[in-house]
């Protein structure tokens, strides 16, 4: 079994270049990258081999660093803050399913049983699922390998999605995600595709051609029921499947479980699943209204979060609703909207562009939205401690702990006692009492 090391000194190199824009999802959809920040400190002691100081802690804060150079950390998931995962495969060079196990200190390669598995993995989407412990692993592997389950414990690695000969089931996998009755879902990063298989024996030999998986493209140019909603993010809670998306052109969305059918319906019999979620629209009309995407979902029992851009006004936004959500949210009017030129200092104080990149809730109805200027880069981190009616930002507690500035921050994450955010060169997180 072979990890490959990833040294610092090479990572800080890699920071130095720059990286185009290459249409995927992660990316700022046409909005052109400046001026783009390494690590942004001189005093890193961080080593390969998992002994060496921290980058800087401040307020509460402790900041290393992480292997993914560009504009983007596609994922990050972590078991606790010491243990994380983390895969940049969207930049130039993101190959690579990256390990800690000392808070950033150090980072290898996740070790598999062929001992080179993630060597050529672009990683996009990761983590685990608390009914079988496996580490679910979604992106563009070797050949047609799209979804992978890794088992931490011995390495071993199982098959779950691979690319069919059929251009509905071709596709780079971004998002990955199941529930407890077996049904799963990926997604394109690139495109509209969205492929289903059910825990069904018929179900499974209906579509044994494609390795039980059907297609679910149909979804996406069904007008009666939705709009043209690229999915960019999913997320599981209270045992259903929660998307947001849409396009540069078009009013942002988040995509709810259906209330009227079953999701994964095929409706008209043409083998086509054309009837997933509900689409409620953002700012869709009225003098409020705007173009533009929503990068990220997240929610917990105390209710869901998805995080957006305003493509017209270059701002980005947040939407929350509370527990009672599963009533509530298919009108948006009930949602609590935020922009976040009156949060970020850059923006109040500088005038400069805000765009929210991620989003992540945690205990104690705790939200925390990660981004960056659209222009400059910069990148930013704020909080609310109340579901998202009142926010402040902490980018400068992250900064001083850096020992300087960063690029974007593009991925957050809670586990029940702290907060993770990561962006290109940076890895920091916070114990939540000292939040």
């Amino acid at each position: 079994m072979r990890a490959t090391t990833i040294q610092l000194a090479m990572v800080v190199a890699l920071l130095s270049v720059g990286c185009e824009d290459d249409g995927d999802k992660g990316s700022d959809s046409g909005v052109a990258a400046a001026d783009t920040k390494g690590t942004g400190s001189a005093t890193s002691t961080g080593s390969a081999t998992g002994t060496g100081s921290t980058t800087g802690t401040a307020d509460g804060w402790v900041a290393n660093w992480t292997p993914c150079s560009g504009y983007l950390v596609d994922t990050l998931y972590c078991d606790d803050a010491q243990t994380c995962y983390v895969g940049c495969g969207s930049n130039a060079s993101g190959q690579g399913l990256f390990l800690t196990t000392d808070g950033g200190l150090s980072w290898d390669i996740a070790p598999d049983e062929t001992g080179a598995l993630f060597d050529d993995f672009r990683v996009h989407d990761v983590h685990r699922d608390p009914r079988d412990g496996l580490l679910y692993v979604a992106g563009k592997g070797d050949g047609d390998i799209r979804v992978v389950a890794l088992d931490t414990t011995n390495g071993s690695v199982t098959e779950v999605y691979i690319n069919h000969p059929n251009i509905d089931y071709t596709m780079s996998s971004a998002n990955y995600v199941r529930r407890s009755d077996g049904l799963e879902l990926a997604e394109s990063l690139t495109g509209g595709q969205v492929v289903i298989r059910r825990d069904d024996a018929g179900f499974r030999e209906s579509y044994a051609e494609y390795g039980g998986w059907a297609d679910g493209d149909g979804w996406w140019h069904n007008t009666d029921y939705t709009m043209n909603a690229q999915v960019l993010d999913l997320v599981v809670v209270d045992d259903q499947i929660i998307g947001s998306g849409s396009q540069i052109n078009v009013p942002p969305a988040v995509l709810l479980p259906p209330r009227t059918w079953e999701f994964g319906t095929d409706s008209d019999g043409d083998g086509s699943l054309d009837l997933l979620w509900e689409t409620v629209s953002f700012a869709s009309e009225g003098i409020g209204a705007y173009d533009g995407e929503c990068w990220g979902v997240a929610g917990n029992a105390d209710g869901l979060a998805v995080v957006c851009v305003d493509q017209d006004a270059d701002r980005g936004m947040a939407y929350t609703i509370g527990a009672d959500w599963q009533t509530t949210a298919y009108d948006p009017d009930n949602w609590t909207e935020t922009r976040f030129d009156t949060v970020v200092a850059a923006a109040t104080e500088g005038g400069r562009s805000t765009w929210n990149e991620g989003v992540c809730r945690g205990p104690g109805n705790r939200v925390t939205v990660v981004g960056r200027d659209s222009q400059t880069n910069d990148g930013y981190v704020a909080h609310s401690d109340d579901g998202g009616s009142a926010w402040r930002e902490v980018t400068a507690a992250v900064e001083a702990a850096f020992g300087g500035g960063f690029g974007p921050i593009t991925r957050c994450m809670y586990t029940a006692d702290h907060l993770m955010v990561a962006g290109p060169g940076l890895y920091a997180y916070v114990p939540l009492g000292e939040l």
